[in-house]
C-alpha cells in the first residue's frame, strides 16, 4: 500500500470510528463510491475495531464482577 493510499484509509477510518454506527454506511458509501477495494479494506478494519472494543468491554465486565465479588467477600 502506498503512503498516499494509507493516508486515505487512515483519514476515512478515523472519521468512521468517530461517527455513530448508523452513520458509517453513509460515510463509506460517499467516500468509497468508486473504489470497492477501499471499502473492503475499511470494512475489514472497522470490523476488527468493533471486535476489539467488544472484547475489551467484555473483559472489563468480568473484571468488575470479580472485584465486586471480592469486595462482598471481604465485607463479610
Amino acid at each position: 500500500m502506498t503512503p498516499e493510499r494509507w493516508q486515505q484509509v487512515e483519514q476515512i477510518l478515523q472519521a468512521a470510528l468517530e461517527s455513530e454506527p448508523a452513520e458509517r454506511q453513509a460515510l463509506l458509501d460517499r467516500e468509497c463510491a468508486t473504489d470497492p477495494d477501499l471499502r473492503q479494506e475499511l470494512e475489514s478494519l472497522l470490523s476488527s475495531a468493533d471486535q476489539a472494543e467488544g472484547f475489551l468491554q467484555a473483559n472489563a465486565a468480568v473484571d468488575a464482577a470479580v472485584l465486586l465479588a471480592d469486595e462482598q467477600s471481604d465485607a463479610r
